[in-house]
């Protein structure tokens, strides 16, 4: 870039002055920086994973005290299983219409659907 500015003879721009104390980073007369923030320190005896839990916002907001009306929260709803009767399946041979062949295949289906068409078949073309 210099070479460039000597051709089209442009001023150079003011330098610094390269020095020892520049060259290895010692800085003078520069005053330190303080702290933004004070850290909020993890309370003697507080395993960290439930303090990440409790204080995990950045604004370090304390969490509510008192509960929500939200219903389940993080909770999910659990599996009612042998509640119903389980429904009947039948190993059931079937003919794709989309095939020329006369290829026989099975699979398992509901007892309920042994009477309807192959259900894939609306994507035949």
């Amino acid at each position: 870039m210099a070479d460039v500015r000597d051709i089209l003879e442009l001023e150079r721009p003011v330098t610094p002055e390269v020095s020892k104390d520049a060259i290895l980073g010692i800085k003078k007369d520069l005053p330190k920086k303080k702290k933004e923030k004070e850290v909020m320190r993890r309370p003697e005896g507080m395993h960290r994973e439930l303090y990440a839990l409790l204080y995990s916002d950045s604004n370090k907001d304390l969490p509510p005290l008192l509960p929500s009306d939200s219903g389940q929260g993080y909770k999910s709803v659990k599996a009612k299983l042998g509640m119903k009767r389980v429904r009947p399946w039948k190993w059931m041979q079937f003919t794709n219409p989309a095939r020329k062949d006369t290829a026989v295949l099975y699979h398992w289906r509901r007892a309920c659907d042994e009477a309807k068409e192959y259900p894939f078949a609306v994507f035949n073309k």
